[in-house]
């Protein structure tokens, strides 16, 4: 098994009947990028938002809101010039930050169709390559349920997403994955990804259909996720890179959530519960944690 540096984010779309959505996620980064934990973001964002925070960028990876909308990030392994130069040198740090477009889309107001705002983001902003979900639940009468993946890597792609097990990783999405000429990645982790998302999305597609509950799902898998023989819990002390931390959402049909995160690899950190009221758009949340 070779041992890559990888963000996962699995979810379950539509396939319990109180519980539209169900993501697990590990977050792979440098070790001495600071983030903080989740939390109810700026209380003058309206729908208010639950999410953790990039410290350096001030974005965030992921998170949902008070309308019933999820988005998750993940990098995406591919080289993009700015849109206005093809000869753009800018360096990561002085393109826009990505998960300042996860804050936009999880503030954004309305029913503003998520493809149209994804499609007016990249084209304003050079972004390095990404893949986004977006998955609205329906909390709000204004939006309907639909999920959608978009990958960005100077061309956008969108994929309807279908009711079932997915697997989001730096490569694609399911069986759809990066050619590894089309990376600068050695072409080896590459397809060591891929092959491990194919394995995690049969592992957890299959435990789908004797769960009970989606808690029993989540559960299978945050164990799926902080087990190394999947190899998506990743130790690199060497390179000072490596996963950082892991996430576990559940957004129900009554209009609540609940964020359980990891501060830390999920093999050796407990997950704790962060407790959330994200009471509507006009009203103040409220947040307790509960260790």
């Amino acid at each position: 098994m070779i041992l890559i540096d990888v963000c996962t984010l699995t979810f379950a779309w539509r396939l319990f009947t109180d519980v539209p959505l169900v993501v697990a996620a590990n977050r792979d980064e440098s070790y001495d990028r600071p983030s903080d934990p989740p939390s109810v973001m700026d209380d003058t964002h309206h729908p208010a938002v639950l999410a953790p925070q990039d410290r350096r960028a001030g974005g965030t990876w992921m998170g949902y809101n008070a309308a019933g909308r999820f988005v998750g990030l993940t990098n995406r392994w591919a080289s993009v010039s700015s849109h206005a130069n093809a000869d753009d040198d800018t360096t990561d740090d002085e393109r826009r930050s990505r998960g300042q477009l996860v804050v936009d889309l999880l503030t954004e107001r309305g029913p503003t169709n998520p493809k149209t705002a994804v499609e007016n983001a990249v084209d304003r902003y050079t972004y390095n390559g990404f893949n986004l979900l977006i998955a609205d639940v329906g909390w709000s009468d204004d939006r309907n349920p639909m999920a959608i993946m978009f990958e960005w890597d100077g061309t956008l792609q969108t994929t309807q997403i279908d009711p079932g097990v997915h697997v989001i990783v730096n490569v694609g999405m399911d069986d759809t994955h990066m050619n590894p000429e089309d990376t600068d990645r050695d072409a080896a982790a590459v397809t060591a990804q891929t092959e491990n998302a194919r394995r995690i999305r049969n592992q957890l597609s299959e435990h789908a259909h004797t769960a009970v509950t989606a808690g029993e799902w989540r559960s299978q898998a945050a164990d799926t996720l902080r087990d190394h023989e999947f190899g998506v819990c990743v130790h690199n002390e060497s390179q000072s890179f490596g996963t950082v931390s892991g996430s576990l959402i559940t957004l129900h049909t009554d209009q609540k959530g609940s964020y359980y995160y990891a501060d830390g690899p999920p093999c050796t950190t407990m997950f704790e519960h962060i407790e959330a009221t994200l009471q509507s758009e006009n009203d103040s949340p409220t947040v307790w944690c509960q260790k």
